[in-house]
């Protein structure tokens, strides 16, 4: 019987932390008689066994993280792709230690992982709005996976791109917002402005900045930590320092990294509108669905 990946992984796990348990049924001489009087092998694990089990949970573990974070629907997910992709490219990779069938299995996976998301670097950079994506997020902007070249090239495209955009300026997103606010009463002049006119200006001073300084004065900032940032917050709290990047912001970052939560949803309607009640009524499909999901 053929069994996902993922379940074999929860059974191995499963199977590890009962490893003592085994032991001691293996040590029950009714059990054993069975054993030794059948012709079948034994269904339990033997002590040759345990080692390769282990390494094969190590193997999976990561492939198993990387599938929850791309597959994560309370955060931005488009800008870990890569960084996810590449750490689990790099613990992917086998090493001499290795069991001969692990080894082989790893050499398999991260070949075709390289193959698949062209994680070979002259070709990375296809995929531009994930990699942009990633640039946009204050904790992988560096991008350290990427050599010098393609990386100062994606910084230059980012810039590029943010400096053609036609980005309204924070006076024009203010004023839309307060359009509906009554109109402030006309303050009265004092003496400065009525004799020295222009010459006098109490306004606020404006610092406009070119895209591409923008860009440049985000990509100094410090990284953020990887564990608890919420970039969102972090563009909201920052919209007005770099109107241009939380622009880009939030049009790329918006993207998600795969689909698997709309296959679950079709997964779950599916499981409801199985044989036997296709006669459900939409709207009542649609609450089981719900039902299902929660």
């Amino acid at each position: 019987m053929e069994v996902r990946w993922g379940s074999a992984l929860g059974m191995l796990q499963r199977n590890i932390s009962l490893k003592k348990f085994y032991a001691k049924v293996l040590f029950d001489e009714n059990l054993r008689k069975i054993v030794k009087s059948s012709s079948t092998k034994s269904p339990f694990p033997t002590d040759q066994d345990w080692p390769s089990v282990k390494c094969l949970v190590d193997a999976l573990v990561p492939i198993n993280a990387a599938t929850e974070l791309l597959g994560g629907q309370k955060y931005v997910s488009a800008s870990i792709a890569y960084p996810v992709l590449f750490g689990l490219y790099k613990a992917a990779r086998p090493s001499g230690s290795d069991y001969p069938a692990i080894f082989n299995f790893k050499h398999c996976f991260a070949s075709e992982l390289e193959k698949r998301f062209k994680l070979n670097l002259p070709e990375l950079l296809i995929d531009r709005k994930i990699m942009l994506a990633t640039v946009l997020d204050p904790r992988f902007k560096d991008v350290s996976f990427l050599n010098p070249e393609p990386r100062d090239n994606l910084y230059s495209n980012l810039e590029m791109i943010a400096s053609a955009e036609d980005f309204p300026s924070t006076s024009q997103s203010e004023s839309t917002e307060l359009g509906s606010a009554p109109p402030s009463k006309k303050k009265k002049k004092s003496a400065f402005e009525i004799l020295l006119g222009d010459l006098y200006h109490t306004g606020e001073v404006t610092n406009i900045k070119s895209a591409s300084q923008e860009i440049d004065e985000y990509l100094k900032l410090g990284k953020l930590p990887n564990e608890g940032t919420d970039i969102l917050l972090f563009w909201k709290e920052n919209q007005k320092r770099f109107p241009c990047s939380s622009s880009l912001a939030r049009k790329y970052l918006t993207i998600p990294a795969t689909s698997v939560l709309s296959e679950r949803v079709f997964s779950i309607a599916g499981f409801v509108l199985r044989t036997g009640v296709r006669l459900l009524i939409p709207t009542l499909l649609k609450k089981l669905s719900y039902c299902m999901k929660i």
